[in-house]
């Protein structure tokens, strides 16, 4: 006899229906940001997706967030979450305010690659958005 571990050691919990685990309903982001837009009155567009993704990423890594997921039900990780949520939303903002100063007070990494000052895509973007101004300002019906 052998007190070893061998295979598979998690033990998932029993849902309270008596069924087996069950994948939670999931929703698209850009439907989650339709509705806080509908709900808030909000103007969030797809760029904007990164907030509202950057907290869900800050919950999902938590690992103290983990294991009280893998512990307890949806209703009682819920009651958690919401409360770590808060914490992880000012944790996040902070750090954005951070990245925002050191950009706006930093020249040299303001014009760091990383953000695409460089590339030939942000480039031919420019001159799109030239051209389009340049069809407004002049009454052009077509701009090349």
């Amino acid at each position: 006899m052998s007190l070893s571990a061998v295979g598979d050691r998690d033990v998932r919990g029993h849902a309270a229906d008596g069924g087996g685990y069950r994948e939670p309903d999931m929703q698209p982001l850009s439907e989650v940001i339709a509705e806080l837009n509908d709900r808030f009155g909000l103007d969030l567009n797809t760029s904007d997706q990164i907030l509202v993704y950057q907290q869900v990423v800050g919950l999902v890594e938590d690992t103290s967030m983990q294991q009280i997921a893998l512990m307890n039900d949806e209703a009682r990780f819920g009651q958690v979450a919401d409360d770590r949520l808060d914490d992880i939303v000012a944790e996040n903002a902070e750090r954005n305010t951070d990245f925002m100063k050191l950009y706006f007070d930093n020249n040299e990494f303001r014009k760091a690659d990383a953000f695409g000052a460089d590339s030939t895509q942000v480039r031919n973007l420019d001159k799109h958005i030239d051209r389009l101004r340049s069809v407004k300002d002049h009454g052009l019906s077509s701009g090349r």
